[in-house]
Order: structure tokens, then sequence, then C-alpha cells
């Protein structure tokens, strides 16, 4: 005769005994498994092993666990700029020793990234002054760039000239609805007239027109003719 073994002994019987004891209790009470699983996390020496486990796999493969990191952050970002407030306000002072041990380590990386930095920004900067000083004689050109007192068309000394003078030009109240102010100058002025849609009262000189206008009131070109 062939005894039946228990479900604790055979392994296939133990797991749908198993499965079926689950069942059976998260119909009675659906957050039964939770509380065992939390009674078992909250022993000191199931934390000692779950933080183990954890800096383990995060060795085995960090990237995974990073993305996975990256993920979780984009999607509770609320939850996580309230923790970096509350880990900043915990850590203050270490935080800031911890700043500036580094710059102290690192005076020389410091000071490559500054340069390399500035350098980028610079040349973005510049780049885009000099775009904004072709649209904005563009805007008043008629799509060919030259001065319309002497008639020069290189594009290095033309300017914006006001046409009735800047104090005078100060006072318009259309201008100034528009947000333009007397000490608008050099990129200011470029990313304002742009901005207002190349608005009346402006005109391009090349730059001797131009001083010699606001020196003597008008071009020694006009006064020929």
């Amino acid at each position: 005769m062939v005894m039946e073994l228990m479900p604790h002994k055979d392994l296939e019987m133990r797991r749908k005994w198993q499965k079926a004891y689950l069942e059976r209790k998260l119909k009675e009470d659906p957050d039964w498994k939770k509380r065992i699983q939390q009674r078992y996390r909250d022993k000191p020496e199931n934390k000692i092993k779950a933080i183990e486990y954890q800096r383990r796999k995060r060795k085995e493969n960090p990237e995974l666990y990073n993305q996975r990191f990256r993920d979780y952050r984009k999607r509770n970002p609320e939850k996580f700029k309230e923790w970096d407030r509350k880990q900043r306000e915990k850590h203050h002072d270490k935080i800031l020793e911890r700043q500036k041990n580094w710059h102290e380590k690192n005076k020389q990386r410091e000071l490559e990234y500054r340069k390399r930095t500035k350098e980028h920004k610079n040349g973005k900067t510049n780049a885009k002054r000099k775009n904004d000083r072709i649209r904005a004689l563009s805007g008043y050109s008629n799509g060919f760039l030259k001065c319309v007192c002497c008639g020069i068309i290189i594009i290095e000394f033309l300017e914006i000239d006001h046409i009735k003078g800047r104090k005078e030009m100060a006072k318009d109240p259309e201008l100034v609805k528009l947000g333009y102010k007397q000490n608008l100058q050099g990129k200011e002025l470029y990313t304002w007239l742009i901005r207002s849609g190349f608005p009346e009262g402006f005109q391009v000189l090349c730059s001797n027109c131009n001083k010699a206008k606001g020196q003597y009131g008008k071009c020694p070109h006009q006064k020929k003719n």
C-alpha cells in the first residue's frame, strides 16, 4: 500500500496548499498579506538583510537601478521635491561642509569648467546678438541692408537710428505703451524692436552718418543735396 505524502513533504502539494491558503486568507482579509509583509520588514535583522540585498543587486546592475530611480522620480516629482527639501534642512551643515571640501580638492577642475562654460556661453551670446542685430536692421531695410543716407552696404558699419532722437521718442505714447525707454541700446534695443514688430520712428544709418546727425543735427550728405 502506497502512503499519500503530506503537503509539507511533497513539493507540488505544498505549493497547492500554500496557494489555496493564501487565497482563503485574502478573501477573509484583503490587507492580511500587507500586514504580514510589513511585520517581516519591521524586524531589525530583516531590515539589515534588505539593505545588504539592495546594495548587492545595485552593484551587480547599477544602470538598471539608476534608470528605475529616474523613472520613479519622474512619476513622483512633488514627492521627491518635498523629500529633497527635508533632506537639505536635516543635513544642512553636512552639505555645506561637503561642498567646501569638494571645492578645495577640485580648484583646478572648477577653474577649467568655468573657463569652458564661459567660452561656450559667450559664443552662444555673440551668435544670438549678431543674429538679432541683422534681424533688426533687415526690419528697416526693405530686404536690402544699406544706409538710407549714403547708401553704404557694409553690414559692420550699419546702425539703428532714432529719427526724432532718443529724448523725443521716449515721450511718444505709442512707443511707451510698447515698452520703449530712452536708455535702450545695443542688444536690448535690437531685442525690443523684434518683439515690438519693428515700430515706426527708426531707420538704418551707417556709423558716420548717425554720429554726424547726432552731433550736427543733419548729416553732411543731406546738406550737399
